[in-house]
């Protein structure tokens, strides 16, 4: 795990490393998963969310660590997936600001992870070279794996289905 995850993204991330490592990754179909001390996403309790919660730190760090996996992770053809990325997250904190008339919300989410990506340079150019050391398999191998539909989908389908996510500040 990197230490510079602090929550969000950080299985991705290592899906990333252990896939492009060689590895190879299962999975379990039938599996769920519950987490239980998740209240402020799920403040209701039990197996099924009711309502969707957010707040500005969940979209911050949402933002930030998916473009950390993107500046760490890639060779050289799938860096362009940047461009996208970075375009839907300063897209989302726009929308979020109108949607919540409040400005704040997009330098807090969206123009900060930005901000932090590039003061942790040092560390994802220092993962870059380590990665490199132990890559077994490039870019376009990974391409079978990416998604060509939104992102965001299973957000849209919760959000279609419960109403638009009640915002925290925090």
């Amino acid at each position: 795990w990197d230490d510079h995850f602090f929550m969000y993204g950080e299985e991705m991330d290592l899906a990333w490393r252990i896939l492009i490592s060689g590895a190879t990754i299962g999975a379990v179909p039938a599996a769920k998963m519950h987490h239980r001390g998740a209240a402020v996403d799920n403040p209701k309790g039990g197996d099924q969310v009711v309502e969707l919660r957010s707040s500005d730190s969940k979209r911050f760090y949402t933002h930030r660590n998916h473009l950390l996996t993107l500046l760490k992770s890639p060779q050289h053809f799938l860096l362009l997936l940047l461009l996208p990325a970075t375009a839907l997250a300063l897209l989302e904190g726009l929308a979020g600001a109108v949607w919540l008339r409040r400005w704040s919300f997009f330098p807090n989410t969206s123009w900060k992870a930005l901000a932090a990506c590039w003061q942790l340079r040092g560390h994802w150019l220092a993962e870059r070279r380590r990665i490199h050391g132990f890559r077994k398999r490039g870019d376009f191998w990974l391409v079978r794996f990416l998604s060509w539909r939104l992102n965001r989908w299973g957000d849209v389908r919760q959000i279609l289905k419960l109403g638009m996510p009640k915002m925290e500040k925090r």
